[in-house]
């Protein structure tokens, strides 16, 4: 079931950031935010009646990313045309 595997890959990226916050580790955490934000956008996409919701979080994931990419001294990760800074 497409809906099953979609949760768990979203409850993996949730314990990898836990990991990644323990570890300080602020690039792969940013990482991490970012593929959850892929997984919100994704979401939204596919479940309209929850849009709202699912892109507020995308939204928020995107920001935690970049945050965690300043941390880490990773500009080039937060601008450029390849930068995550363009997911919001």
């Amino acid at each position: 079931d497409p809906t099953l595997e979609a949760d768990a890959a979203r409850t993996k990226y949730e314990e990898c950031l836990g990991l990644w916050q323990q570890v300080k580790a602020p690039e792969r955490e940013g990482c991490t935010w970012f593929y959850l934000n892929l997984w919100w956008r994704e979401f939204a996409a596919r479940n309209r009646s929850h849009y709202n919701m699912a892109y507020e979080e995308a939204r928020r994931c995107c920001e935690q990313a970049l945050i965690c990419f300043e941390d880490a001294k990773r500009l080039d990760l937060v601008t450029g045309s390849q930068a995550v800074g363009h997911c919001l």
